[in-house]
């Protein structure tokens, strides 16, 4: 069975697009995203709806989404560090979800298991203990120390870097941003894990219009907008 893993998505709807139509074509039966859902992006609401027509989504809340379902840290300074003009980026974003969005988001975890085919796969938006752990996480004894040690398989995002690492027949898999191409390409980022004999992950890279995304940033003009587009797009205006 092929299962598609993505992460990161980011209000980036040509993106998502983009990286679902290549995953089905290559015969992925399930979906498998690991939060940050919404944030960053020009689309919040068409992102969610599409995610809500995947009938085998599994999917986990990540920090971008959770400060909608959660609440946005209060006052400034805050203990989050988050500042006025990314606050007011939050709000935008969130003020742009249908009910039916809305109430999706609500519904998601922090964190589920699944077991697909004797496969037991844990999924979370970040490796974390006590909180936030360092980016880009590769080394397998740190992975094995954080992760649920009964894990087949552990998915996960949130530092946008994609990590591949198998550890003592365990895969950690953080198949990198769909959404947030910093480095100014044209590139969504997924993953597919294939099970059936030996577990297997493979890396997927899928073009897509990203002027176009970046148009829309700039045409929309919501708050931090032009950070963003230094920030997440890799834009140098």
């Amino acid at each position: 069975m092929n299962i598609g893993i993505i992460s990161d998505i980011h209000s980036n709807l040509a993106a998502l697009d983009a990286a679902i139509c290549e995953l089905t074509s290559r015969g992925c039966e399930r979906i498998i995203c690991a939060g940050d859902i919404i944030g960053i992006g020009p689309e919040p609401d068409g992102t969610v709806g599409r995610l809500r027509q995947i009938s085998n989504l599994v999917a986990v809340v990540g920090n971008h989404d959770g400060y909608f379902t959660r609440g946005l840290p209060s006052g400034f300074p805050n203990p989050e560090q988050m500042e006025r003009d990314e606050y007011e980026q939050h709000l935008w974003q969130q003020s742009q979800l249908s009910a039916e969005s809305a109430e999706f988001l609500r519904s998601l975890p922090e964190a589920v298991w699944t077991k697909i085919d004797g496969v037991r796969i844990y999924i979370s938006h970040y490796a974390k203990s006590d909180g936030y752990l360092p980016v880009h996480p590769a080394d397998g004894e740190w992975l094995s120390e954080v992760f649920p040690a009964d894990a087949d398989v552990a998915v996960y995002g949130h530092d946008h870097c994609r990590s591949i690492v198998r550890h003592h027949r365990r895969l950690y898999v953080n198949p990198g941003a769909l959404g947030c191409p910093s480095d100014g390409s044209d590139i969504a980022r997924a993953a597919i894990l294939t099970i059936g004999g030996v577990i297997s992950v493979e890396p997927i890279d899928v073009r897509y219009d990203v002027s176009a995304v970046k148009a829309e940033i700039s045409r929309l003009n919501y708050p931090a907008s032009g950070d963003i587009l230094r920030i997440f797009y890799g834009s140098s205006d």
